[in-house]
């Protein structure tokens, strides 16, 4: 039986990074640039690892916003954690994925293992929510009401006893690995025995096993039901059929699990209210429109990766004509015109707006932006992505602006909005301001902005202040500590690499991979 990784399965995994981020919700830490940079060095030392003996680094927390009023607290892995979390993901994922009722009974549509060597991706991207829906929408056809409802707080709630006796099932071949996921757990959340990271792709495959059960329970008892990854349908012939499908729902996630419904978002409809409600409101037939007549774009340019940019005015004109046709710009200025956004029909336009490189929204959403925080991100991503075609007086105003909202907006109050808005600082040097970041550190920030702007210091080519805040480095948390490390690669090339070789022997296992792909590597 296998107790260490397999040196293919480590290059996979660090050849996933290079490509990919760790998480949907954070910005990819450069450190995965460090450790791929690392190579065979790293692949060495990982193979070599007894997996069930890794020691835990620190994970971190944020809370971010999910609606206008709402917030999750969200995780974020520890690099060189994530990175075997990963692989040892990558060795279970293909058995885990077998002992899970099959894609083909079409019930649980979410999170398929099938890894694809060409991109580095792991799941499988024919099964997802538009199979669901669609699936759905087609049951509703042919039941008369429909339950809908989702787990409360699935991800923080589930029971590491209860994963851990999936995964023995699930893995019989593959003890250690089991063992390795459950100490990585335990290190993670020390305090408690349920919850694991949210955002990272390992982390949805073991979600998928954890609920399995439930979902073999009402299948075994002839429950007509569909499930993406929290969210239920059920479907049946009555409203008390609907009414019993619900309570034994409810009671066999928490007898098998723990877990609990969301009353809030429990229903009972029926067929007709639930297509109306759910599937197809006119703001979901919209969005869905696009999403269509946007892939179909894609499809007639060759563009596989629906994020890649798009040089606008070096389209053939009918192509151009088909991207007007859409309307982006009008259906922007209207969810913006609104009390309250369509946060997925909001994110969707400000993306592909930004995806090709339409500046005529800038004014708008720069003047909203207050009320704007749940889509802070994208917005932040839009002016990065077309700041190239401003002019410098221009990014100058956009800098100031948004540093302004720092202390005097409500986007302040929350440390992952500083976060963002400091993003474009850390990404660029052309937003001006550079003399005024410093002023911004301490003052009771968070760890997710000071990180964020000791990174736009050292691209902004802070040195000055880098410099003397060196003999404070190792009063700093680590993951500061390492943007410090980065940004300080800003200095002179003989002054940081006397300091890099000076301080290499005391750092940690990541900052000494960290170290020579910044000497190789410079922020500025």
């Amino acid at each position: 039986m296998p107790t260490t990784l397999s040196p293919k399965t480590v290059q996979w995994a660090l050849e996933h990074f290079a490509r990919h981020n760790d998480t949907d919700i954070f910005h990819k830490p450069f450190e995965f640039d460090a450790l791929y940079h690392a190579g065979d060095q790293l692949i060495k030392r990982l193979a070599a690892q007894d997996i069930v003996q890794w020691t835990t680094r620190p994970l971190r927390l944020c809370l971010v916003p999910k609606q206008r009023y709402g917030f999750r607290l969200a995780t974020q892995l520890d690099p060189l954690d994530m990175l075997f979390y990963f692989a040892i993901f990558l060795e279970a994922g293909e058995r885990i994925e077998k002992a899970r009722l099959g894609a083909d009974r079409r019930i649980a549509f979410s999170h398929r293992f099938r890894p694809d060597d060409s991109n580095y991706l792991v799941f499988d991207r024919d099964v997802r929510f538009a199979e669901f829906r669609l699936h759905c929408k087609e049951l509703a056809e042919k039941y008369p009401f429909v339950v809908v409802t989702d787990i409360s707080d699935f991800y923080p709630r589930i029971y590491q006893h209860r994963l851990e006796s999936a995964l023995s099932k699930a893995l019989p071949a593959l003890p250690f690995h089991v063992k390795a996921f459950i100490n990585l757990l335990k290190g993670w959340y020390q305090k408690v025995s349920y919850g694991i990271p949210i955002g990272n792709t390992p982390s949805r495959l073991l979600a998928e096993i954890a609920i399995d059960d439930v979902d073999r329970m009402l299948l075994a008892e002839g429950i007509v039901f569909a499930r993406y990854v929290d969210d239920y349908r059920i479907f049946c012939k009555s409203r008390q059929e609907a009414y019993k499908c619900l309570v034994r729902l409810a009671n066999g996630l928490y007898a098998s699990d723990g877990l609990t419904l969301q009353a809030q978002k429990t229903k009972i409809l029926t067929s007709q209210e639930f297509v109306e409600q759910v599937l197809e409101t006119a703001a979901q037939r919209e969005l869905h429109g696009l999403l269509d007549g946007f892939e179909g774009i894609l499809q007639e340019l060759g563009i596989d990766n629906p994020y890649e940019d798009i040089d606008y005015f070096q389209l053939a004109p009918e192509i151009r004509q088909k991207i007007d046709g859409l309307n982006l710009e009008s259906l922007l200025h209207q969810q913006l015109g609104r009390d309250e956004i369509d946060i997925p029909m909001t994110r969707f336009l400000i993306n592909r707006l930004g995806q090709i490189k339409r500046s005529e929204p800038l004014d708008a959403l720069l003047a909203a932006i207050d009320n704007l925080h749940p889509v802070l991100p994208e917005i932040i991503r839009y002016v990065a992505e077309i700041g190239g075609g401003l002019s410098e007086s221009r990014r100058q105003h956009i800098g100031d602006l948004l540093l302004s909202k720092l202390t005097d907006s409500v986007l302040g109050n929350l440390d992952f909005n500083k976060m963002q808005i400091m993003a474009l600082f850390a990404g660029s040097n052309q937003w001006g301001n550079a003399e005024n970041l410093a002023g911004y550190y301490g003052a009771g920030s968070g760890s997710f902005f000071q990180r964020t702007l000791l990174l736009a210091l050292g691209k902004n080519g802070q040195d000055y202040w880098l410099r003397e805040k060196r003999v404070s480095l190792d009063q700093m948390p680590p993951w500061e500590r390492r943007a410090f490390l980065y940004a300080a690669s800003c200095l002179q090339k003989d002054e940081r690499t006397h300091w890099y070789n000076a301080v290499l022997k005391s750092r940690d296992e990541l900052e000494k991979y960290i170290i020579p792909w910044a000497l190789k590597n410079p922020i500025a």
